[in-house]
Protein backbone atom coordinates (compact mmCIF):
# COMPACT_ATOMS: atom_id res chain seq x y z
CA UNK A 1 0.00 0.00 0.00
CA UNK A 2 1.13 3.59 -1.07
CA UNK A 3 0.79 6.70 1.28
CA UNK A 4 0.05 10.54 -0.24
CA UNK A 5 1.42 12.92 1.94
CA UNK A 6 1.04 15.68 -1.01
CA UNK A 7 -0.46 16.01 -4.21
CA UNK A 8 2.69 15.07 -6.22
CA UNK A 9 4.59 12.57 -3.45
CA UNK A 10 4.12 9.12 -2.77
CA UNK A 11 5.53 6.96 -0.10
CA UNK A 12 5.79 3.23 -0.49
CA UNK A 13 7.31 0.66 2.31
CA UNK A 14 10.28 1.25 0.72
CA UNK A 15 10.05 4.06 -2.00
CA UNK A 16 10.05 7.52 -2.04
CA UNK A 17 8.70 8.89 -5.29
CA UNK A 18 8.36 12.91 -5.93
CA UNK A 19 7.72 14.62 -9.50
CA UNK A 20 11.68 15.00 -11.54
CA UNK A 21 12.83 18.35 -11.57
CA UNK A 22 14.65 20.23 -14.22
CA UNK A 23 17.43 19.66 -12.27
CA UNK A 24 17.37 15.84 -12.17
CA UNK A 25 19.18 15.91 -15.72
CA UNK A 26 22.23 14.29 -13.97
CA UNK A 27 20.47 11.36 -12.77
CA UNK A 28 18.47 10.35 -15.52
CA UNK A 29 21.26 10.60 -18.03
CA UNK A 30 23.07 7.21 -16.81
CA UNK A 31 19.78 5.40 -16.41
CA UNK A 32 18.57 6.05 -20.20
CA UNK A 33 21.70 5.45 -21.94
CA UNK A 34 21.87 2.23 -20.19
CA UNK A 35 20.98 -0.32 -22.69
CA UNK A 36 20.05 -2.82 -20.81
CA UNK A 37 17.70 -0.54 -18.37
CA UNK A 38 16.41 1.01 -21.71
CA UNK A 39 15.62 -2.52 -23.54
CA UNK A 40 11.86 -2.39 -23.98
CA UNK A 41 11.95 0.94 -23.44
CA UNK A 42 11.00 4.04 -25.49
CA UNK A 43 13.25 2.13 -28.20
CA UNK A 44 15.76 1.44 -26.38
CA UNK A 45 19.04 3.46 -24.70
CA UNK A 46 18.68 7.51 -25.09
CA UNK A 47 20.98 10.09 -26.14
CA UNK A 48 21.81 13.19 -23.90
CA UNK A 49 19.64 14.82 -26.46
CA UNK A 50 16.66 12.82 -26.33
CA UNK A 51 17.22 12.56 -22.26
CA UNK A 52 17.09 16.17 -22.39
CA UNK A 53 13.85 16.06 -24.47
CA UNK A 54 12.23 13.44 -22.86
CA UNK A 55 12.73 15.31 -19.36
CA UNK A 56 11.38 18.61 -20.79
CA UNK A 57 8.38 16.54 -21.98
CA UNK A 58 7.78 15.12 -18.45
CA UNK A 59 8.01 18.41 -16.67
CA UNK A 60 5.65 20.27 -19.38
CA UNK A 61 2.99 16.83 -18.58
CA UNK A 62 2.88 17.79 -14.88
CA UNK A 63 2.61 21.30 -15.69
CA UNK A 64 0.15 21.01 -18.15
CA UNK A 65 -1.59 17.73 -17.27
CA UNK A 66 -1.46 17.51 -13.51
CA UNK A 67 0.28 14.23 -14.01
CA UNK A 68 3.74 12.69 -15.30
CA UNK A 69 7.15 11.19 -14.07
CA UNK A 70 8.69 10.59 -10.81
CA UNK A 71 12.02 10.09 -9.82
CA UNK A 72 12.19 6.98 -7.51
CA UNK A 73 14.20 6.63 -4.27
CA UNK A 74 15.32 4.41 -1.88
CA UNK A 75 13.62 5.34 1.56
CA UNK A 76 16.17 3.68 3.46
CA UNK A 77 19.00 5.76 2.01
CA UNK A 78 17.74 8.23 -0.34
CA UNK A 79 19.64 6.64 -3.39
CA UNK A 80 18.09 7.36 -6.58
CA UNK A 81 16.61 3.94 -8.05
CA UNK A 82 14.91 5.01 -11.32
CA UNK A 83 11.81 6.71 -12.62
CA UNK A 84 7.80 5.58 -12.90
CA UNK A 85 4.98 7.31 -14.07
CA UNK A 86 1.95 7.97 -16.21
CA UNK A 87 2.26 9.13 -19.83
CA UNK A 88 -0.28 10.41 -22.47
CA UNK A 89 0.14 7.75 -25.45
CA UNK A 90 -1.83 9.61 -28.63
CA UNK A 91 -1.41 6.57 -30.50
CA UNK A 92 -3.81 4.40 -27.79
CA UNK A 93 -5.45 8.31 -26.46
CA UNK A 94 -5.36 6.67 -23.17
CA UNK A 95 -2.76 7.38 -20.12
CA UNK A 96 -0.08 4.53 -19.54
CA UNK A 97 1.94 3.07 -17.15
CA UNK A 98 6.01 3.40 -17.75
CA UNK A 99 8.61 2.66 -15.08
CA UNK A 100 12.66 2.40 -15.66
CA UNK A 101 14.60 1.16 -12.74
CA UNK A 102 18.79 0.47 -12.52
CA UNK A 103 19.92 -2.28 -12.73
CA UNK A 104 20.76 -2.50 -9.49
CA UNK A 105 17.40 -2.01 -8.18
CA UNK A 106 15.66 -4.67 -10.28
CA UNK A 107 14.62 -8.34 -9.15
CA UNK A 108 13.73 -6.81 -5.98
CA UNK A 109 10.34 -6.34 -6.43
CA UNK A 110 10.63 -2.48 -6.73
CA UNK A 111 9.51 -2.06 -10.19
CA UNK A 112 5.94 -3.53 -9.25
CA UNK A 113 6.09 -1.55 -5.74
CA UNK A 114 6.93 1.92 -7.77
CA UNK A 115 4.13 0.81 -10.50
CA UNK A 116 1.92 -0.06 -7.62
CA UNK A 117 2.36 3.72 -6.60
CA UNK A 118 1.77 4.97 -9.65
CA UNK A 119 -1.18 3.13 -10.18
CA UNK A 120 -3.25 4.15 -6.69
CA UNK A 121 -1.90 7.77 -7.15
CA UNK A 122 -3.58 8.24 -10.53
CA UNK A 123 -6.98 6.38 -9.57
CA UNK A 124 -7.19 8.52 -5.79
CA UNK A 125 -5.82 11.65 -7.68
CA UNK A 126 -7.11 11.28 -11.40
CA UNK A 127 -9.92 9.72 -10.79
CA UNK A 128 -9.24 7.50 -13.87
CA UNK A 129 -11.59 4.32 -15.02
CA UNK A 130 -8.92 2.35 -16.31
CA UNK A 131 -5.04 2.73 -16.63
CA UNK A 132 -2.55 0.83 -19.39
CA UNK A 133 0.58 -0.97 -19.10
CA UNK A 134 2.28 -1.39 -22.80
CA UNK A 135 4.40 -4.29 -22.82
CA UNK A 136 7.07 -5.36 -25.45
CA UNK A 137 6.07 -9.41 -25.62
CA UNK A 138 9.79 -9.92 -24.97
CA UNK A 139 9.74 -8.54 -21.89
CA UNK A 140 8.87 -11.56 -19.67
CA UNK A 141 9.71 -9.75 -16.40
CA UNK A 142 7.17 -6.95 -17.01
CA UNK A 143 4.48 -9.12 -18.30
CA UNK A 144 5.05 -11.37 -14.84
CA UNK A 145 4.74 -7.87 -12.81
CA UNK A 146 2.13 -6.47 -14.41
CA UNK A 147 -0.20 -9.79 -13.89
CA UNK A 148 0.89 -9.54 -10.23
CA UNK A 149 -0.54 -6.27 -10.04
CA UNK A 150 -4.08 -7.37 -11.56
CA UNK A 151 -3.83 -5.80 -14.75
CA UNK A 152 -5.73 -8.33 -17.64
CA UNK A 153 -4.18 -8.65 -21.12
CA UNK A 154 -6.84 -6.64 -23.27
CA UNK A 155 -4.92 -7.08 -27.05
CA UNK A 156 -1.63 -7.59 -28.82
CA UNK A 157 -0.80 -6.19 -31.99
CA UNK A 158 2.60 -6.19 -33.87
CA UNK A 159 5.32 -3.26 -34.09
CA UNK A 160 7.47 -4.61 -37.24
CA UNK A 161 8.35 -8.23 -35.93
CA UNK A 162 7.69 -7.41 -31.77
CA UNK A 163 4.70 -8.17 -30.33
CA UNK A 164 3.64 -5.54 -28.29
CA UNK A 165 1.06 -6.62 -25.23
CA UNK A 166 -1.39 -4.39 -23.91
CA UNK A 167 -2.79 -4.49 -19.81
CA UNK A 168 -5.05 -2.90 -18.56
CA UNK A 169 -6.67 -2.48 -14.74
CA UNK A 170 -9.73 -0.79 -13.95
CA UNK A 171 -10.54 1.71 -11.32
CA UNK A 172 -13.33 -1.21 -10.20
CA UNK A 173 -10.89 -3.98 -10.12
CA UNK A 174 -8.64 -1.68 -7.85
CA UNK A 175 -11.26 -0.79 -5.33
CA UNK A 176 -12.15 -4.42 -4.85
CA UNK A 177 -8.37 -5.68 -4.58
CA UNK A 178 -7.60 -2.42 -2.33
CA UNK A 179 -10.46 -3.77 0.00
CA UNK A 180 -8.43 -7.33 -0.12
CA UNK A 181 -5.49 -6.27 1.03
CA UNK A 182 -6.39 -2.94 3.03
CA UNK A 183 -3.95 -2.71 6.15
CA UNK A 184 -2.33 0.57 7.75
CA UNK A 185 0.70 1.17 6.05
CA UNK A 186 3.70 3.37 8.24
CA UNK A 187 3.78 6.40 8.93
CA UNK A 188 7.06 8.07 7.11
CA UNK A 189 9.25 9.99 10.23
CA UNK A 190 9.21 13.93 10.30
CA UNK A 191 12.54 14.37 9.21
CA UNK A 192 11.53 12.51 5.89
CA UNK A 193 8.28 14.62 5.43
CA UNK A 194 10.58 17.64 5.37
CA UNK A 195 12.71 16.22 3.16
CA UNK A 196 9.37 15.83 0.96
CA UNK A 197 8.22 18.88 1.06
CA UNK A 198 11.81 20.27 -0.04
Amino acid sequence: MSLIFNPQVVVTSRLRLRPLREDDLALLLPLQSDPVVMQFILGGQRSEAETRADLDNYLASWRDEGYGMWAVFDRSDDTFLGIVGLVWRDDIGQVTLRVALGRESQGRGLGGEAIQAAIDWGFERLNLQTLLGIVQGANSACRKMVGRLGMVLEKTWMRGTMPIEQYAVSRDVWLSNRAESSQPAAQPHHAELERMAA
